[in-house]
């Protein structure tokens, strides 16, 4: 189950470069309902010799990420075999597309569309940090012979490296800087808004209006409060939390990267001291190998992160700037 991804996305490789242009998109959904019926076919084979040799629980234990599965995603397909699917209409080959529009109104519907692209992702991670936890650190545990003894601080230390490895991982393949630099100008657009104290001197307000994007340094008036424009142009409804929260998040993608490559090098620390404490030679395959896939994800958190920082900082910078003036 944990490599359908890999050899689903080989398929399609291999019929983007030896079909025809004209057959390709009916190439591409014949050999997807064919490798779902033989992942099916599979699937049932392997339970129904489990359950003949063994109890219903070994079953119940490795089918129950499709239980998880069918939750957060219900009966969807494509999420099943694809990390990163189309899901808006303004997304190329699973890269959303910032329209830089001048109505409020388009900007509002764009972030609705990019918070809806940016919940699926997320929940493609923490499904797959979750199933590579599940099957490789829990399952063994569950399953192993009853006369068979193992560490359980151990196998617990390792279930718990693998969900946070393999999560920061996914987070830097999904969320990468292109994608965030979307959601970065869409913020810019959106800009925000700063609730005023009636203590607070300041020129009568206009009506806030949700066709208008409003100037730096505007207020509105919404719902009996007074609000203050943050952002170089502001059309998000004030006091709406989902807009202040999307603003916060992507105002400055690089804290993003800087979140993700403190918990990264903490967790590459804690498994170098474990490297060098551990005396037993399978607690040393096992603690090297998951290194050597952190080590990985480090670099490509730690590019991501300085990239982020070098384009971001000018820009801060000419912000900073203009609001002084």
């Amino acid at each position: 189950m944990a490599s359908r991804r890999l050899l689903y996305c080989c398929i399609l490789k291999l019929i983007d470069l030896n079909c025809p242009v004209a057959y390709v998109d009916i190439s591409k959904k014949i050999a997807k309902y064919v490798f779902l019926a033989c992942v099916v076919i599979s699937f049932v084979g392997c339970g129904v010799q489990i359950f003949q040799k063994n109890s219903y629980l070994y079953l119940f234990c490795l089918s129950y990420p499709f239980v998880l599965y069918l939750t957060i995603f219900g009966f969807n397909l494509e999420q099943f075999l694809r990390t990163i699917v189309d899901t808006e209409v303004n997304c190329i080959n699973g890269m959303p597309v910032h329209s830089c529009s001048s109505n409020a109104v388009s900007v509002r519907a764009e972030i609705d569309a990019l918070k809806t692209d940016f919940n699926n992702r997320f929940k493609q991670i923490i499904f797959t940090s979750v199933l590579n936890a599940y099957y490789s650190g829990f399952v063994p545990c569950v399953l192993v012979p009853k006369h068979l003894y193992y560490d359980i601080f151990w196998a617990t230390q390792h279930l718990g490296f693998i969900f946070i490895g393999g999560f920061t991982m996914c987070v830097a393949y999904c969320f990468p800087v292109k994608y965030c630099d979307v959601f970065h100008r869409a913020a810019l657009h959106l800009g925000q808004w700063n609730r005023m104290t009636h203590r607070t001197h300041h020129p009568p307000p206009y009506a806030w209006s949700k066709s208008t994007i409003f100037p730096y340094g505007s207020y509105v008036r919404h719902m009996g409060e007074v609000y203050r424009a943050s952002g170089f142009c502001t059309s998000a409804i004030p006091a709406n939390n989902s807009h202040i929260r999307f603003f916060v998040i992507f105002k400055n993608p690089a804290l993003i990267y800087l979140v993700l490559f403190g918990i990264q090098i903490a967790l590459v620390a804690i498994q170098l001291l474990i490297l060098c404490l551990s005396r037993e030679w399978h607690n040393l395959i096992s603690i090297a190998f998951l290194l050597l896939a952190n080590y990985f994800t480090l670099f490509k958190i730690a590019r991501d992160y300085l990239i982020a920082k070098r384009i971001y900082a000018g820009e801060n910078a000419i912000n900073e700037k203009f609001k002084n003036q």
